[in-house]
Formats: C-alpha cells, sequence, structure tokens
C-alpha cells in the first residue's frame, strides 16, 4: 500500500491536522521528519495514497498549512 507523508512544521500543527483528518475519517500516523527540512526537523501525518486528496481538501479548509511527498516512506 502506498503511503504519502504531509509534513507540518510543529507539533502542535501536527496534532491538530490529525485531529482534523480523524474527524473526516481519514486514519494518519505522526511522525518526526529529519534531515531535508530547512531548520531541522519537522513533524508529519504518513496517510494511505488514497486518501490524499480528502487529506489535503480538510486541511485547506481547516487552515493548517502542510507540504506533502508520495512514495515510499522512509523511516
Amino acid at each position: 500500500m502506498e503511503q504519502c507523508v504531509l509534513t507540518i512544521g510543529t507539533v502542535t500543527g501536527a496534532i491538530r491536522a490529525r485531529k482534523l483528518l480523524g474527524a473526516a475519517g481519514i486514519a494518519a500516523r505522526l511522525i518526526k521528519r529529519t534531515g531535508k527540512q530547512s531548520g531541522g526537523c519537522a513533524y508529519g501525518l504518513e496517510i494511505r495514497a488514497a486518501d490524499m486528496q480528502r487529506a489535503m481538501h480538510a486541511l485547506k479548509e481547516g487552515g493548517i498549512p502542510f507540504e506533502w511527498s508520495r512514495g515510499r516512506v522512509e523511516r
């Protein structure tokens, strides 16, 4: 199953986003991302690729800024 990651800058924002997605019926797993982000680590949510469009819409409607990547998630 292909996964996507929605990168959100802060842990508080990621928790808020996870709750918002949960209310929309989208399962999301909180992850800490390191490496490519400028300024150090960032937090994000791992979701199923099939849920990506709905998740992006829900986050935009909720006013939560994010970046996304598709494909295999590094662990």
